[in-house]
């Protein structure tokens, strides 16, 4: 039987609405994680995982290497439960929610300590995501996080520069990219520009129905609805054009520097120029379920195995089979890191020739991730699937 894959989960998970903003504590029993630190680790891990899918192109790449042979997991700390996005990491500092236990779930990279020296507060705010220089962050103003706001916080002086009312029912995976936030609609209608330096609004767009994940280059704000996908102007919200084609889109898009490119149920691979003209379509045989890109080539997940395409010919360079459905991609420096749906494995494929460079088996189904870093990558497990809700405990490992 075929599973739901994380992506399709976070695209149907309507009625979160702001909760999900804010996160929701899990029922885990006290966990024997030492007091959090009030001081930084001496350790320090490079690399850096600001947002959901790596960049704002939704690339899932990093120029960081990950681990080059079999890791074993460093260390591993429960956190609170929340929608299956990527974990964050910036500053070597990993940031979750707090289980109910706990003061903070903002954790050391290197060491998984938990500590209180940090930018946010770690149990009444939450990072949504970073270009690096400002960060946004969803602060709780009600014990039972029904009142939210969005703030944001200079990354090297942690100086707050603003504060603004959350928008209702927003999606928790923010797209950074110029100096701008863009915000989707979770279960309501809209695409939304706010600037980083002062949280003003540049822009909001309606839509029919709600948006799938953004896709930001250079000169479009991308997304789809339904069938239909969209090209907006970045700096003023103006649609340039929406078109119709005949495929249920099973990704949210990529942006590469010639194309908008989607997955679709069907098992196509499909291409569009910057005027919403369909340049190419690559049949890969099986729904899709994750898409990422490793310098001209494409990776294209599906419940059967892996497409490599080349992104400038469309020619179809490889398929690597794996034993279960695809379920996210990440990319590093050599390796190509793979989850499969409601699967406790992850998986390292070398670059060059997308052979096994190593697989390991973790504690749990990994539902967050892989983030990759240099030399370590990091994952939430837990449980997935329809009795997922009654057993809340999940946990965040750092492999190297």
């Amino acid at each position: 039987m075929r599973r739901t894959s994380r992506r399709a989960a976070l695209c149907t998970l309507a009625s979160s609405a702001v909760a999900a903003l804010a996160g929701c504590a899990s029922s885990l029993p006290t966990s024997t994680d030492d007091d959090p630190r009030t001081d930084r680790a001496t350790e320090r891990i490079d690399g850096a995982w600001q947002m959901h899918g790596a960049t704002p192109a939704n690339t899932r790449r990093t120029t960081a290497s990950g681990p080059e042979t079999e890791p074993s997991i460093e260390w591993e700390r429960s956190v609170g439960n929340r929608l299956p996005v990527d974990p964050l990491v910036l500053d070597s500092l990993v940031y979750e929610y707090a289980p109910e236990d706990r003061e903070t779930g903002t954790l050391e990279a290197a060491t998984g300590e938990r500590t209180t020296a940090t930018p946010i507060d770690g149990a009444t705010e939450f990072l949504l995501g970073s270009d690096g220089e400002t960060s946004c962050l969803a602060r709780d103003l009600a014990d039972d996080r029904t009142d939210v706001e969005l703030v944001g916080r200079d990354v090297e002086t942690t100086q707050e520069l603003w504060t603004t009312a959350a928008p209702d029912t927003m999606s928790p995976v923010p797209t950074f990219r110029n100096g701008t936030v863009y915000l989707s609609g979770f279960s309501t209608p809209w695409v939304r520009a706010l600037d980083l330096e002062d949280g003003s609004e540049r822009w909001t767009f309606e839509t029919v129905d709600p948006p799938s994940g953004l896709g930001v280059a250079g000169d479009v704000v991308t997304f789809t609805v339904g069938e239909h996908l969209f090209a907006l102007d970045p700096a003023t919200g103006d649609r340039r054009w929406n078109v119709r084609f005949d495929d249920r889109f099973a990704t949210a898009p990529l942006v590469t520097d010639e194309h908008i490119v989607l997955g679709t149920g069907d098992g196509g691979l499909l291409a569009v120029d910057r005027s919403g003209d369909r340049d190419w379509r690559v049949d890969v045989g099986e729904s899709m379920t994750a898409l990422a890109q490793d310098e001209d080539r494409l990776l294209a997940g599906t419940d059967a195995g892996i497409a490599v395409v080349d992104s400038r010919t469309e020619d179809r360079i490889a398929f690597v089979d794996t034993t279960e459905p695809v379920d996210e991609l990440s990319v590093g420096r050599h390796r190509i890191y793979v989850t499969g749906s409601g699967s406790d494995r992850l998986t390292a494929l070398d670059s060059t020739d997308y052979t096994e460079a190593w697989s390991v088996s973790l504690p749990d189904v990994v539902v967050g991730g892989p983030a990759v870093l240099e030399g370590a990558i990091v994952v939430r497990v837990g449980p997935w699937g329809p009795d997922a809700d009654d057993d809340p405990s999940e946990r965040v490992l750092a492999l190297g």
